[in-house]
């Protein structure tokens, strides 16, 4: 494993590997729950995410180094290992299919009216299997430039719409219960719990024992941005219009103007958005890829890389019949998938670390006394 990482490079790609879908979906579905106090919503899944990055900071923490699942098969067995690298690997490619489902959905409603879905999804699919084949490293250096690009639109941006806010849509504060809060919480913890990834970059980081300031870090930038994009939807549109938009986060963007000199900068945010969408769903797939071909010991990585493009685009086509189904899909059921591969499956493994760790030290005590 030649190929090393910052931390802060990792915080970066984290960033970007929950921001971009959930900036998409995630102001629309919890405003419907939590109206004006959606926002705090936002910042209540932000602070759960970064429990969820703590705990999957503490794994990777363990890891000497080693692939992960290498790692796990040392630790645990190797019937464990094939059932949680198939349980991960099945997780990934489900959510690549539905990352890619909502990048070519996108593409399609405000880009490419005529272009053919399963051209999209295929060219798409070409481009993220280049990146993941020239490996972690490459995909990282893109990474930061986006994320410097990002940065510098992102302060140019606020400047421009606060003249379109206001600060009564948000108002009363905290009024009602808190039950539809804390509802409307569990869609950017779910998002937020992508942090997980950070179980197979952890062995490529420079600086030891850091990972979990580098998941904490990641899911704060993510959370920030989700919150800052449900807080400005609401401002700007109302909490009762916000739900009826199916991207507040663009259409923000959509009614800056500067004089007549500037109009329609949403071309420059979806321009870089979409370099967003193509560095998550090449994390995705090389998540994928890795967890297959670390469990398997696949040695012709390239013919397998093509093939699980394949069969990505293939479920991609086929499992939705229309952009509603998709979106009733992914708010509705896809957040429990993420929660439990997420959050749960990882908790199982710390508890197993836990476990076997006291095993070994009593058997090193055992054999010292014997001796």
């Amino acid at each position: 494993m030649k190929e090393k990482i910052t931390s802060f490079q990792v915080s970066a790609l984290i960033m970007f590997t929950i921001a971009p879908t959930g900036i998409l979906l995630v102001p629309g579905a919890i405003t419907a729950f939590a109206k004006q106090n959606a926002w705090q919503s936002a910042v209540l899944g932000t602070l759960i995410g970064i429990g969820i990055a703590a705990l999957i900071g503490y794994i990777c923490n363990q890891n000497p180094g080693m692939p992960l699942m290498t790692w796990l098969e040392r630790r645990f067995g190797r019937w464990a290992c094939v059932l949680i690298g198939l349980f991960l690997a099945r997780y990934y490619i489900t959510v690549s299919v539905i990352t890619l489902s909502e990048f070519s959905n996108f593409i399609s409603d405000e880009v490419l009216h005529r272009t053919p879905q399963w051209l999209t999804m295929t060219i798409i699919m070409l481009v993220v299997l280049y990146a993941v084949g020239q490996g972690i490293e490459t995909i990282v250096r893109v990474n930061m430039i986006t994320f410097l690009v990002s940065a510098l639109l992102i302060a140019a941006g606020s400047l421009l719409i606060v003249e379109n806010m206001h600060a009564k849509p948000l108002l009363p504060l905290w009024e009602g219960s808190f039950a539809p809060v804390l509802k409307g919480s569990l869609l950017p913890a779910s998002w937020l719990s992508e942090v997980a990834v950070l179980l197979l970059l952890a062995p490529y980081i420079k600086e030891k024992n850091s990972a979990i300031r580098t998941g904490v870090a990641g899911v704060a930038l993510a959370g920030a941005a989700i919150s800052a994009t449900v807080a400005v939807s609401i401002a700007t549109f109302g909490p009762k219009l916000v739900p009826l938009i199916t991207y507040p986060g663009f259409f923000i963007v959509s009614v800056v103007e500067i004089g007549s000199l500037l109009e329609r900068l949403e071309i420059v945010f979806i321009s870089i958005w979409l370099l967003t969408m193509y560095l998550k769903l090449s994390v995705l797939m090389f998540g994928a890829a890795q967890c297959l071909i670390q469990t398997f010991r696949i040695r012709s990585e390239r013919p397998f890389l093509l093939a699980l493009g394949l069969f990505v685009v293939l479920n991609a086509i086929c499992s939705w019949g229309n952009a509603a189904d998709f979106y009733s899909f992914t708010v509705k059921a896809g957040f429990l998938d993420l929660l439990f591969s997420n959050v749960l499956l990882p908790a199982l493994i710390a508890a197993g670390l836990l476990v076997t760790a006291k095993g070994t030290r009593r058997q090193r005590s055992y054999d010292a006394n014997d001796s």
